[in-house]
Parts: structure tokens; C-alpha cells; sequence
């Protein structure tokens, strides 16, 4: 039903081109790329520290690992890929079942790298946008499905937005696009407790990507994962690089499923503080939109200049997406500590008084 294109390695200088990344992060309060602001697990670097020579120099073994991984997941291991992150599992995807002309339907504002890996596969895109409030566009999107749509992105919840897409519309859109690939990028389901990963064996054409860098705190070490069924699993092997994954994001990612009481506390953590930035800022007549991600969105209009300059002044650090559709004098800001939340909400009330 679905056919496998393998094609050259294309670059990714583009995507490179659209990532802004700040060159100096260092001892700033890092509210810009949605990372996991209490670190990671004490058991992560207990069990880095113990690492052996031959764990370095010995090429890494999965086994283990993956058993541990669909265990956690309610998964077979049969339904997993390791990939060196998720913007990788991503690329592995898109480069499996999307050719040069092929069609593409991209809600957006959405994750830029669907966009970025389009134009250097070539594929025709199609974008959707969100509706007004943010919300996920079902029926638009429904409506642009046809007998040349090759692939549907979703990313649930949503990044930039931090909007949650309702099960029933996925399975809506799967129902009507089966012989497209629907692909999930769930990096952060963790906060909204949601995830479609128990539809895979229903819905050969479900693709789903996950990763250790939110919820768990691994984003330096490059730990993703691929979830479908066992044929596009198959499928999707034989171009993933046999020794994609190192030793040291193996061991970490292992010693983070031994402490699911340490991402049950930063989610927790995250929704509490979330609730209060969003009750704070709405105090001061900034705009927001609900989320169910560790960002809000907030919307400053003729001030986000002035608002952007300041904070980056104090070494406040969030993100600019005012250039999006739908976003303009919009920032998206990560959810970090209480102190953290109290010091942005006190810099933002300094500048707009």
C-alpha cells in the first residue's frame, strides 16, 4: 500500500539557515527552545559517571535498551526505531516516503523542519493554516485530502503554538488519508498526556515520533524514537544507519526510564508554573493561548520589540516567532522554575509599565 522511496542524501544547509540559535546561552535563563529547565534526572549522570572503556570503545547494542523503551511505551519492539533525536526520525520519514513532486499537507504555524526537509526532498506543499484561536484546522485539512496527498504532518501538541489536536481528528484524518502517511511528531506528550501510539497496529499509515529531549531532560544527547507498525518499521530500517544511536545516549536514555517519578515531578512542575505565567500575563493585558506543551505563546502586538529587546538585555532568552502566520507580536516562551516565571513576569511588567 505505501511505497518506499530511497533517494539521495540531500543536504540540510536550509534547515540549518532556519534555526536561530542564540551563540551564547551560558548563565541565561533559557526560556527559547522549550528544554527541560530542571535538567535531567540525578540517575542520568550517576550512571554516566560509571561508564566503562569497553562501553566507549565497543560499537553500542540496542536490545536491552529497546526492550526497557517498549515496556515504558505499551509497545512490541517491533514497533521501534532508535534515532539520533527526533528532528533525525523526522528526516529518516520524510526521506522514505516523500519524492521529488509529491504532495505534502502542512497545518501551520507548525515545527519548522516539515517546511525546511519539503523544499530539499522537493515535494509540493500544501499548507493549512490554523484557525484564528490556534486551533487545529480538521475540516480545512479534511477538505485537501485527495488521491495525490503523499503525507500529512501533525505535531500534537503543537509547537510553536502549545495547541492540543483532538484524538477524533486524527483518527478522522487517518480514516480518510489511508493511503498517506500521517505523521505525528508527539515531542510533547508528555505534558498533555495524550498520545495516538495505541493506534499503530489499526492504522498502517500512522507514523509517530517521540523523544527524550522534553519530558526527560536528554535534549544534549540526541535520543528519538520512531513508533509504527511492524512493516513501515521494516521499511524505515533499511536506511536508518545501523549504529545510529551512541553508547553515552543509550545509557543515559536506560537510566531516565529508571526515574519516571523525575519527569511525573517537572510535569507537574511544568502545568503549575505554565498556569501561573498564563494568569500573570493575562493580569497585565498580554494575550495567550491555552497549551498543553512545557511554552505558551503570548502576544505583545506593537510592543514585542521592545519587549524582546529588554528581556534578551536581561539575559532572558525566548523566541520570536512574530514572523509566522497568525503569530505576529508573538513570543513563545518555555516554561521554567517559579523564580524563573516570577523574574520574566517582572521584567515584562517593568518594560510595559
Amino acid at each position: 500500500m505505501l511505497k518506499r522511496i530511497v533517494k539521495p542524501k540531500a543536504t540540510l544547509q536550509g534547515v540549518i539557515k532556519k534555526l536561530h540559535l542564540n551563540s551564547d546561552r551560558k548563565d541565561k535563563i533559557k526560556l527559547d527552545l522549550n528544554e527541560n529547565l530542571m535538567g535531567c534526572s540525578l540517575k542520568v549522570i550517576e550512571a554516566l559517571k560509571k561508564v566503562t572503556y569497553d562501553e566507549i570503545s565497543m560499537y553500542p547494542e540496542y536490545d536491552t535498551f529497546i526492550n526497557k523503551l517498549a515496556s515504558y511505551l505499551n509497545l512490541e519492539t517491533n514497533n521501534l526505531i532508535l534515532t539520533n533525536g527526533a528532528d533525525e526520525a523526522l528526516r529518516v520519514i520524510m526521506d522514505t516516503y516523500l519524492d521529488k513532486s509529491d504532495e505534502i499537507i502542512i497545518p501551520i504555524p507548525t515545527f519548522y523542519i516539515f517546511e525546511s526537509y519539503s523544499e530539499i526532498i522537493g515535494a509540493k506543499k500544501k499548507f493549512v493554516y490554523y484557525n484564528n484561536d490556534l486551533s487545529f484546522p480538521v475540516e480545512n485539512i479534511l477538505e485537501k485530502i485527495n488521491d495525490n496527498t503523499k503525507m500529512i504532518t501533525i505535531v500534537n501538541p503543537n509547537n510553536p503554538t502549545g495547541t492540543l489536536v483532538e484524538r477524533q481528528d486524527i483518527i478522522r484524518i487517518l480514516e480518510k488519508a489511508k493511503n498517506s502517511i500521517v505523521l505525528i511528531d508527539e515531542a510533547y506528550f508528555q505534558f498533555s498526556n495524550k498520545s495516538c501510539r495505541d493506534l499503530i497496529n489499526s492504522y498502517n499509515n500512522l507514523i509517530i515520533v517521540q523523544t527524550f529531549s522534553k519530558g526527560f531532560g536528554l535534549a544534549g544527547v540526541r535520543l528519538g524514537y520512531i513508533i509504527s507498525n511492524e512493516d513501515v518499521i521494516q521499511n524505515l530500517k533499511k536506511i536508518v544507519l545501523p549504529f545510529e544511536v551512541n553508547v553515552l545516549s543509550i545509557i543515559a536514555g536506560s537510566a531516565a526510564l529508571d526515574d519516571l517519578d523525575f519527569v511525573d515531578h517537572y510535569v507537574n512542575l511544568v502545568r503549575g508554573n505554565r498556569n501561573y505565567l498564563l494568569a500573570e500575563l493575562n493580569k497585565i493585558g498580554v494575550r495567550t493561548y491555552p497549551s498543553d506543551a512545557n511554552f505558551i505563546v503570548a502576544n505583545f502586538g506593537e510592543k514585542l520589540d521592545v519587549v524582546f529587546k529588554e528581556l534578551n538585555g536581561k539575559n532572558i532568552l525566548v523566541n520570536n516567532v512574530s514572523s509566522l502566520p497568525l503569530l505576529e507580536g508573538c513570543l513563545r516562551i518555555a516554561v521554567g522554575t517559579k523564580n524563573q516565571m516570577e523574574t520574566l513576569v517582572n521584567e515584562i511588567k517593568d518594560v510595559l509599565n
